[in-house]
């Protein structure tokens, strides 16, 4: 799905500004939208022995996850450069690349478990990325979209600020995403309090069968 006048708003400068303005919210991983996702990911990792992080911004969940034991390899990515620096200098022994989620360009099954942290929703492409990330995870996939409960059909806001882009997905928009061998392993669907349509967070733990 393609939202015309999509791509021309998608500017890593948008996320390196949201990211000076936002910073010690994005940094906060005590927030249960993201504590859900650190608790899949240790609860995986005897499973998994490499790990793809997509949008990884500072770096903040796999410094928590090394916190917490995670043994496993891992590569982050991101499109800013901005973010990329800070990462490096905060966590010099964990492997930073630049990347571009539109474009993932990895073989496939390239990493035991793909996570693809509020990425999705501000994608002018989102289900064509989606199907590279199933694409590349040859094990676990963990998404975490804005939810709607209200219908199937992908929505997008109208009046998104410029240089950014907020779709909104049901749990149907996603599961007719599943390839041919994929089920869904757990799903959550947590509040955060946020004014409407932000308050609401489908998260996804998706395996291979």
């Amino acid at each position: 799905m393609t939202c015309q006048g999509a791509a021309e708003h998608y500017h890593a400068d948008a996320w390196q500004e949201a990211g000076a303005q936002f910073g010690d919210w994005f940094s906060d991983l005590s927030a249960p939208h993201r504590a859900n996702i650190l608790d899949w990911v240790m609860r995986t990792q005897e499973d998994t022995g490499s790990l793809l992080e997509v949008s990884c911004h500072h770096g903040n969940y796999i410094e928590t996850l090394r916190r917490r034991g995670y043994r496993g390899e891992y590569t982050g990515i991101d499109i800013t450069p901005g973010f990329l620096e800070v990462a490096r200098q905060r966590l010099p022994a964990e492997n930073f690349q630049w990347g571009d989620a539109r474009s993932l360009e990895f073989p496939p099954e390239s990493f035991d478990l793909v996570l693809a942290v509020g990425i999705l929703m501000h994608l002018p492409q989102p289900m064509q990325t989606l199907r590279d990330l199933f694409r590349i995870a040859g094990k676990h996939l963990i998404l975490s979209v804005y939810g709607r409960s209200d219908g199937p059909t992908i929505w997008q806001r109208s009046d998104a600020p410029p240089r950014h882009i907020d779709w909104f997905f049901s749990k149907e928009d996603i599961l007719a995403q599943l390839p041919a061998g994929w089920q869904l392993a757990e799903f959550a669907e947590i509040q955060r309090p946020k004014p409407a349509p932000y308050s609401l967070f489908h998260q996804y733990l998706l395996r291979r069968a």
